[in-house]
């Protein structure tokens, strides 16, 4: 905020965030990832990236990385003070653990379409359908879901939906930085 008050604008502000703390978000997900992965079977190949499995679900984990710290910004420029913030943060990824398929079967009007606005759902979906889940799962589990089909196309719309996300999170920030700029105030 002090960057702000002394008249950088919203969106360098912003984009400066997006940068120091993107990279810092795809570093710890790799590494926590290849530390997750490295005594774990690897799937034979994957939905897109066919020859390179691995890479494919380093890919998956470093865009959700990148999709929940944008949901992270957005929601920190939302709140109105910074003890706002922890709490707030604390129940948005409460919440895609719940919503991201994993945990239960998401499913059902409503919950559903909810489910879509989270990059949890859309990370698990993209790290499942390079895993193949849905033929690891028992046959007739409710479990099972289109998202996590083995195709290209599966994984190419979990990443797609992830980017469409991130941008509209970073649009919302930057909405409410602007709105919150010393030169708007009056």
């Amino acid at each position: 905020d002090l960057e702000r008050a002394a008249g950088l604008s919203s969106g360098a502000y912003l984009g400066s965030k997006l940068i120091v703390l993107g990279v810092i978000s795809v570093v710890q997900a790799l590494i926590v990832a290849v530390i997750g992965l490295a005594f774990r079977p690897l799937p034979t190949h994957g939905s897109l990236l066919t020859n390179a499995p691995f890479l494919e679900l380093l890919i998956g984990v470093a865009v959700f990385a990148v999709a929940s710290m944008c949901l992270g910004l957005a929601a920190s420029a939302l709140v109105r003070t910074i003890n706002q913030a922890p709490p707030f943060l604390v129940l948005i990824i409460f919440i895609q653990i719940m919503l991201s398929g994993g945990v239960f079967a998401v499913g059902g009007t409503g919950i559903n379409q909810i489910s879509w606005l989270i990059p949890g759902r859309w990370g698990y979906a993209a790290v499942a359908s390079t895993s193949d889940l849905n033929h690891v799962i028992q046959q007739g589990s409710p479990l099972i879901n289109s998202l996590w089909d083995h195709q290209s196309s599966t994984w190419l719309t979990s990443i797609g939906a992830m980017i469409v996300l991130s941008l509209v999170f970073v649009l919302i920030a930057w909405w409410r930085l602007n709105r919150l700029s010393p030169r708007r105030r009056k």
